[in-house]
């Protein structure tokens, strides 16, 4: 780790890694009035992978900088992959710099809790790493179930020791409710699963011996569906600025936009074998 000055367009802003889900203006307004002062900032910190300089943790310093037309920046250099620049981002700004908001939070955990490695951790040791509560954790983790995502019953905990986690317990009188494993239990009423159709003649015992969907391939859907979802917010949230298309925001919308074709390729597919 070297703390040194590096060109502001060597820099990379990833959105797998980036956290921040919006710039604060007024912040930023602060730190572009700092610099045109000469006042000194602390450094962005950057992640090597390779020679491809990721933004960690700074972002509103180093769009501050742009503002100002600096070449260079003062930054942190830390040697790792991009995994372990997620990693970092997700734990930073927790005690230093503007504080972050529920939906940086909420972004963090669910980067983690959306990764086939990681999500494999206990509530406690993903709350540990994005300087988080644990109910924190546990909360966006239903939020992720109710959208359809599946997680494995096995969990590493922050002594890396693992364990099964209990199976939740079903209320008898709504099981009959209950018995689609992908059941959305919201009030939208426009799909009901629990209301077969007569299967077009089909025995429904041959049915119930067809093979369901892999464990894997319902998680990756669910993924997805939360995802895009996400991304579509975000998308909103950019076009409802009305501000100029700049390169960088053309960029960002670039990125989201081939977010949003893949998340369609993989619920189209699993679609299409229901249907096929």
């Amino acid at each position: 780790m070297k703390t040194k000055r590096i060109a502001l367009h060597d820099i990379v802003i990833d959105d797998e890694v980036l956290v921040r889900t919006k710039i604060d203006e007024e912040h930023l307004e602060d730190l572009f009035e700092a610099l045109k002062q000469s006042k000194e900032l602390p450094p962005v910190v950057v992640f090597d992978d390779d020679g491809t300089l990721i933004l960690v943790d700074g972002y509103h310093r180093y769009e501050a900088a742009k503002k100002c037309n600096l070449n260079k920046i003062e930054a942190v250099v830390h040697e790792g992959s991009k995994r372990q620049a997620i990693l970092f981002a997700c734990g930073a700004n927790s005690g230093h710099g503007l504080r972050r908001t529920n939906e940086d939070k909420c972004c963090a955990v669910t980067k983690l809790l959306t990764d086939g490695e990681w999500s494999k951790w206990s509530d406690g040791k993903i709350a540990k790493r994005c300087a988080v509560s644990q109910v924190f954790v546990s909360n966006v983790r239903k939020d992720l179930t109710h959208n359809g995502y599946e997680f494995s019953d096995v969990r590493t905990g922050l002594n890396n020791k693992t364990y099964k986690t209990s199976p939740k317990k079903t209320d008898k009188k709504n099981s009959s409710n209950d018995d689609h494993p992908n059941k959305d239990h919201t009030n939208d009423n426009d799909i009901d699963d629990s209301q077969e159709d007569d299967h077009d003649g089909e025995d429904i015992s041959e049915a119930k011996k067809q093979p369901l969907h892999t464990d894997k391939e319902i998680s990756e859907v669910g993924a997805s569906i939360f995802n895009l979802n996400k991304k579509m917010i975000k998308l909103n949230k950019m076009i409802q600025k009305k501000k100029k298309w700049s390169k960088i925001r053309k960029a960002k919308v670039r990125t989201i936009k081939e977010a949003i074709d893949q998340d369609l390729i993989t619920i189209s597919n699993f679609l299409r074998k229901i249907i096929d």
